[in-house]
């Protein structure tokens, strides 16, 4: 007689409400929120990209002609969202006389180490969006291979990269003007949506010229020594109007921020990062509302075992590229 087990357990909508309600582990709490999630009913979204200027009209004569407007040009983009999957393998061997984790004595079930792996899984999955959001705010969105392009934003929309250099080797560096630059350009290129602030993810090498620099030295030294007080957050410094915070994330040798770089996005949007994503690859969910990550199972020959599918399908995407920024520190 073949092993039983209880399919109930490990149907795809079961599966997927599980991996769902799991703990987020991010990289940067900070970065993911900012991201609205638009959820397509296909692998495929479609973008309407707009050459939208603000202009100053000027006066005309009571009961004249007014200024024409005409509207803005426009394109439609279809852009196709990345498939990742993942998957893992639970067999009978693996569960086998195994202690239940933090027992000595329950064994350990079969659903206990599925929903191991998934939890597995989906901190991978995560580390990977985690990584895509953070090259969106790049402006080129990556592959988790640090080489295959994704999207180029820039590309995308017709603008070009800008780039402020701090020169933070030279002492006689006005740096808060440095900072004025860069918090000038991007509001001005967030166009119509609002910014309450900006933030800037550095590389260690550019925080350490940043904080030692003649000019921000003894501010820091003041800042950081009454942040170790009152038990605040050290991991960001906020000066010139930009939030400056130094990004050590670093995954199988990949930097997530580049050596003596860094990157100044907008806080507070409400358009200008989207996150679109696509259904599961499978007859279930086909072209239904996307969810965030998806789960399923398959029975292996003979009951040896239970193979398992995660996946997640989306893409970040900053909508207005032409209000990041790149800094380098010289």
């Amino acid at each position: 007689m073949g092993a039983i087990i209880n399919l109930g357990l490990f149907n795809t909508q079961v599966m997927t409400a599980a991996i769902n309600r799991m703990p987020n582990q991010y990289i940067d709490p900070n970065i993911q929120p900012m991201f609205r999630f638009v959820a397509e009913t296909s692998k495929t979204a479609m973008f309407e990209v707009r050459d939208q200027k603000l202009v100053l009209l000027n006066t005309k004569p009571w009961g004249g002609v007014g200024t024409v407007v005409t509207g803005s040009a426009r394109k439609r983009v279809p852009i196709l969202i990345p498939h990742t999957p993942a998957e893992g393998l639970v067999t009978a061997s693996d569960v086998s006389g195994i202690a239940a984790f933090g027992s000595t004595t329950t064994l350990e079930t079969v659903t206990e180490r599925v929903m191991d792996v998934n939890l597995t899984t989906k901190n991978i999955l995560d580390q990977t969006t985690a990584y895509r959001q953070l090259s969106a705010i790049k402006g080129v969105v990556m592959d988790g291979d640090g080489t295959t392009v994704l999207q180029d934003l820039y590309s995308l929309f017709g603008v070009t990269q800008t780039t402020v250099n701090f020169d933070l080797s030279n002492t006689a560096t006005n740096v808060k003007a440095k900072c004025a630059q860069v918090r000038r350009l991007i509001p001005k290129n967030v166009m119509g949506d609002r910014v309450t602030g900006v933030r800037c993810i550095v590389s260690t090498e550019f925080m350490d010229l940043l904080k030692d620099h003649k000019s921000v030295k003894e501010l820091y030294a003041n800042w950081y020594a009454a942040a170790t007080l009152s038990g605040a957050s050290t991991d960001e410094f906020a000066f010139g109007g930009i939030t400056f915070v130094e990004s050590v994330a670093e995954v199988g040798g990949l930097r997530f921020v580049a050596a003596g770089e860094g990157h100044a996005y907008p806080l507070g949007t409400v358009d200008t990062f989207i996150e679109v994503a696509a259904p599961a690859e499978t007859v279930d969910w086909v072209n239904t509302r996307a969810q965030l990550y998806y789960s399923q199972t398959e029975i292996l020959p003979f009951g040896a075992g239970l193979q398992v599918k995660s996946e997640t399908n989306v893409l970040p995407i900053c909508a207005r590229p032409a209000a990041l920024v790149k800094v380098t520190a010289s």
